[in-house]
């Protein structure tokens, strides 16, 4: 674990940790050092290993022409197929961009399963060279060659697990699940954060000053390091509010927070909260439950699309955009101020309940109109959220409701007189 103190004297530390559990070469780069201090390790391994290999199991050793030709072939034959790995990847991305939306292939880049299997091969690559290197012409070697070898071994296991991941992922009904779930955790996750510092809180200034702070950068808000909000101490009383929203795209000119209270130090503020908002240059489904339905709602509109034509994964997506706003209507984000401790209050800029709802239907009623099962599919979807809906949701939905409805009697119509054409 990370001390608390190293973290709060590098308060820049903190966004860069954020930004390296998002990085794809995370678990890959666990994977190579540990090789490399495996292999420094040999030493010892040897001492205690080869006696037991000899006494114990009576292995026969090997020579060291014949462990320099075992780590030699295995070098080479972990690169082929680490080649065709990335090779089978860079196909499947372009598969899922293509027959899906090309917003879902973060999802693909931070897979876990991904990372460990490449990690896992780099890792025994580098282990057999550095190996291979420190063999000399009359050594004979033991206890290091063997564990390359069950290294290679497991990298055979992991293989087979990647070909099985990869031909499971691909998979709409995969993809919508992952999205659903990615898009639940995310916002469960922040709405916790949120309710334990909701309350109702009085603030008095002696002396009220007003600031307006710049994003400095261009970039898409990402989310809020909690730990970075945590880590602030104020010896004044000071409002903070968050002027865009997590998803909104800023610039170098653009007003990103407004600080009201009591304040001398205008540097110090602006030092404090430079870290606090995640800036990237796409956005992240880590907080930000708009961009987890827009990604729901880009697989519908691509499966509606004249090339594709597949209304069954529409329905899926559109199953999923209910569960998603289901949970949005039974646990919603207040816009009340956050208690972050004695003296500093926030105010954070949730998405609204209209945007969240023309957001999940607008556009897929509008790309529905030759498909009359996708609009009964998007109407039980409004009637089964609309129980869930407070009175100006509820409001809102009456108006998708009867857009859809009004579709839906045209595309029927539609269907009649083609029908009927067809007879004559």
């Amino acid at each position: 674990m990370i001390d608390l103190k190293i973290l709060k004297k590098f308060p820049g530390l903190n966004l860069f940790l954020e930004k390296i559990k998002m990085s794809f070469w995370l678990i890959p780069s666990f994977f190579t050092i540990s090789s490399f201090l495996l292999f420094l390790f040999n030493g010892h391994l040897s001492d205690w290993f080869d006696k037991y290999l000899n006494d114990v199991l009576k292995v026969k050793p090997f020579s060291a022409e014949g462990a320099q030709q075992l780590l030699s072939t295995s070098a080479g034959a972990l690169m082929t197929v680490v080649g065709v790995m990335f090779s089978i990847t860079v196909v499947v991305l372009q598969q899922v961009s293509q027959q899906y939306s090309p917003r879902i292939i973060s999802s693909f880049i931070k897979s876990r399963s991904s990372q460990t299997v490449l990690g896992a091969f780099m890792g025994t690559f580098l282990y057999n060279v550095l190996l291979l290197a420190d063999i000399y012409k009359e050594q004979v070697i033991q206890a290091p060659v063997y564990v390359a070898i069950v290294m290679i071994l497991v990298c055979i296991g992991l293989l087979v697990h990647f070909i099985h991941h990869i031909s499971h992922a691909i998979q709409s009904t995969s993809i919508i699940k992952d999205l659903r779930e990615s898009a639940i955790q995310s916002y469960e996750n922040f709405q916790n954060f949120v309710e334990k510092r909701q309350g109702v809180v009085e603030v008095r200034f002696e002396n009220r000053q007003f600031i307006h702070i710049k994003a400095g950068r261009y970039g898409y808000i990402q989310g809020i390091s909690i730990r970075e909000l945590n880590d602030i101490r104020l010896s004044k009383s000071i409002s903070i509010s968050l002027l865009k929203g997590i998803g909104d795209i800023v610039d170098e000119d653009t007003d990103l927070w407004r600080v009201e209270g009591e304040f001398s130090d205008v540097d110090d503020i602006r030092k404090k909260l430079e870290n606090v908002v995640l800036i990237g240059n796409s956005r992240s489904s880590s907080q930000d439950i708009r961009f987890g339905i827009r990604q729901l709602v880009d697989i519908a509109l691509k499966a509606l699309s004249p090339g594709i034509n597949d209304p069954s994964t529409a329905i899926e997506s559109l199953n999923s955009i209910t569960y998603v706003l289901k949970c949005y209507f039974k646990y919603p984000c207040q816009n009340e101020p956050l208690v972050i401790n004695d003296n500093f209050i926030l105010n954070l800029k949730f998405a609204s309940s209209e945007e969240a709802i023309r957001l999940s239907y607008c556009e897929i009623i509008e790309a529905s109109v030759a498909y009359t099962r996708v609009l009964r599919k998007v109407k039980d979807s409004i009637e089964n959220v609309y129980q869930f809906a407070n009175l100006d949701q509820k409001r809102i939905l009456d108006l998708y409701l009867k857009k859809v409805e009004s579709v839906y009697r045209e595309a029927d119509a539609r269907e009649l007189d083609e029908i009927e054409s067809t007879r004559d």
